[in-house]
């Protein structure tokens, strides 16, 4: 019974957690409906973000305990939130710039941002999973722990998993621009505004209130509107990126 109990917590869990992943992974897709980047890749790179998903929590702990100990407790004042969103974003531009180098596809500028999104998308159903799967086996009933686990991912759906988007987006677009203009600093700019976007969203969510919630997700649309009508600039690029 006890297994039976762990297999549908884990099965519900996993459902839970990409339901809100396969929507963005579609909204963002549509941007690159004109010439669309090989499923395989696609996949290649999601699965990329998923292990490397682990890999972020170690260097993270890593880094962490190097810290002086008044810097390991999180909070609004503490320099060590910008450290771990430097640590993540750092990872989700690096891996898919490492293994995109083998890639023929990526040859126009926006496929910087599609890739980047999918990676950073397979961050995000890890950590869904996570919560989910926690909720469900810490409530004592199934449905308490389904609902409780339904309203968290509706809540990452509109702010932690836009946030990777966002984020992934940043980055893509200075990707593509230092591949346009043949100018690497572009990599840095973009993850430096990456990093700052992460840090701001983190600062709001530690002292989480009504004010503060409904300041994020205005801050986190306003962005998207931006990175929107910057996308729809790349897409009608057509000058071949240098890979």
């Amino acid at each position: 019974m006890a297994y039976f109990s762990l297999i549908l917590s884990l099965g519900t869990s996993l459902i839970l957690a990409f339901l809100p992943i396969y929507f963005w992974l579609k909204f963002y897709l549509w941007q690159d409906k004109n010439k669309p980047e090989p499923k395989k890749w696609l996949w290649f790179l999601f699965l990329a973000g998923v292990v490397s998903t682990f890999f972020i929590y170690w260097l993270e702990s890593f880094v962490i305990n190097f810290l002086p100990s008044d810097l390991k407790v999180l909070n609004i004042s503490n320099p060590s939130l910008l450290i771990l969103s430097l640590i993540e974003e750092s990872v989700k531009l690096f891996i898919p710039l490492i293994i995109l180098k083998k890639n023929k596809y990526f040859d126009e500028a926006i496929d910087a941002l599609v890739y980047l999104i999918v990676f950073a998308l397979g961050v995000a159903f890890v950590e869904n999973l996570g919560v989910c799967l926690e909720e469900i086996l810490i409530n004592q009933t199934f449905s308490a722990g389904f609902y409780s686990a339904f309203i968290l991912v509706i809540l990452r759906f509109i702010g932690a998993n836009l946030l990777h988007t966002l984020t992934a987006s940043l980055s893509g677009i200075f990707l593509a621009l230092s591949r346009l203009n043949k100018k690497k600093w572009y990599l840095l700019l973009g993850l430096i505004l990456a990093t700052i976007t992460h840090y701001c969203f983190n600062l709001l969510m530690v002292n989480l209130n009504l004010i503060n919630f409904s300041l994020t997700l205005l801050f986190l649309w306003l962005i998207m509107i931006g990175i929107l009508k910057t996308s729809s600039l790349l897409e009608k690029i057509k000058k071949p990126i240098n890979n």
